[in-house]
């Protein structure tokens, strides 16, 4: 470009000077009128029409630039909603601009988990409990010069861009445009991830197979982030919920926690997900004959979905907030349950379970710093292969031999 500029401009000076060969003055004002057209006219090819509306909107609509606002959609329960605030901390690391976020999840009753995750994120603007009516209308928004948000984005596995102003974007955040527009490739190449949520989820973790990647990583699905198993994790633990340990005699005393339920099973006590309560009990009574002095503690959401196992020492279900649950999950030597949000916040809190799997895949969704177990009794996982997968088994047993297979002795030799 420069070189053509210096050829075109050299050209225009000689045939100047034939025209004005005794009018050096005329030459330099025709010259410097020329050059300044064609700075105005390289400027214009320059400019994208996202490029003239942005500047538009700030010299005529004056609206603010200086900080990006951003909007996110995220379904599902306490682990996804921590993978997908893995995703939104490394995404706000690259932006290198001033931006806030809007935190969105389909329910006023999730807004406490966006409440407990997000609250040590200083990005994050607002968390929002919608309460569905509003979803179609977050989802298919009308492009317009008035748009609440710079970029509307949906996190469902993979990160779905709803909308993007590029012309804005693209100028405060190259790197965030970028982002966007991968994404939408992605979403692009491979259409059918997106379809008829949530049974599409076994087609992304049969893709994520095969990539070697992991559930983890699926928010990430053009590896813009670097997420993997080793990612610096994050869950605040709040000061004032110590005084739970103190109250039930555990800040001297070691202890192992364990869940027996899903939250999102309302009113299911009994899941295709869940060991069987008999081989609970047995290992209860394994552990306290080799263990004595280190106390059994079961959490768990409600009685509607988690039955009490015989033996315990602690009963914690329904009686404990997630600040709480947090501190219990954090202090204790190990937890054991089924693939669950309590397993993913042992993780965001750095530490290990001992994680039976059965329907979900240990490959998907297994961390390398726990140990993971998988009975023999199936050959492969089936999440999300039929409505009820969670309910009954797919191969017509009424006990799921995936789950157990897995003895209590063996449970026990894990931890050891």
């Amino acid at each position: 470009m420069p070189q053509r500029f210096f050829y075109r401009l050299e050209r225009r000076l000689d045939g100047l000077r034939k025209k004005y060969a005794h009018h050096e003055i005329t030459v330099a004002r025709k010259l410097l009128w020329w050059s300044f057209l064609e700075f105005f006219r390289t400027l214009l090819r320059q400019l994208s029409p996202q490029r003239i509306r942005f500047i538009w909107q700030r010299i005529f609509a004056k609206q603010d630039i200086k900080q990006l606002r951003i909007a996110i959609a995220m379904p599902g329960g306490i682990g996804d909603i921590l993978m997908y605030g893995l995703m939104l901390k490394e995404l706000s690391k690259h932006i290198h601009c001033e931006h806030s976020i809007d935190v969105y999840t389909d329910g006023t009753d999730k807004k406490a988990i966006l409440d407990f995750v997000f609250q040590a994120f200083p990005f994050v603007h607002r968390c929002i409990g919608d309460n569905g009516k509003k979803w179609p209308e977050f989802l298919n928004p009308i492009p317009s010069m008035t748009m609440p948000y710079d970029i509307w984005m949906r996190v469902d596995r993979c990160a779905i861009v709803v909308y993007c102003d590029y012309g804005r974007v693209d100028i405060m955040s190259p790197w965030l445009g970028r982002f966007c527009k991968e994404n939408e490739l992605f979403r692009a190449k491979y259409s059918k991830f997106f379809k008829n949520a949530p049974y599409h989820h076994p087609m992304i973790n049969q893709w994520s197979i095969l990539c070697k990647k992991k559930r983890i990583q699926q928010p990430d699905p053009c590896q813009m982030l670097g997420i993997n198993d080793s990612s610096y994790t994050f869950l605040h633990v709040d000061p004032g919920s110590y005084g739970l340990l103190s109250a039930l005699k555990l800040q001297n005393t070691p202890y192992i926690t364990l869940q027996r339920g899903f939250h999102y099973c309302v009113g299911l006590r009994d899941s295709t997900r869940l060991w069987p309560i008999y081989h609970y009990k047995k290992f209860i009574k394994l552990f306290h004959q080799k263990y004595p002095s280190i106390k059994i503690v079961q959490l768990g959401h409600s009685q509607n979905t988690c039955a009490s196992i015989p033996g315990i020492d602690i009963d914690l279900i329904g009686k404990t907030s997630l600040r709480e649950v947090a501190i219990l999950l954090k202090h204790s030597l190990f937890h054991l349950d089924g693939e669950s949000g309590m397993v993913h916040m042992k993780k965001f809190l750095n530490g290990q379970s001992i994680v039976l799997f059965g329907p979900t895949s240990a490959k998907m969704f297994g961390y390398p710093e726990n140990i993971n177990i998988t009975g023999d009794g199936c050959h492969s996982w089936c999440e999300w292969v039929s409505d009820d997968w969670y309910k009954t088994c797919l191969r017509g047993f009424a006990e799921a031999p995936c789950m157990a297979s897995i003895a209590p002795e063996r449970v026990l030799e894990a931890a050891n």
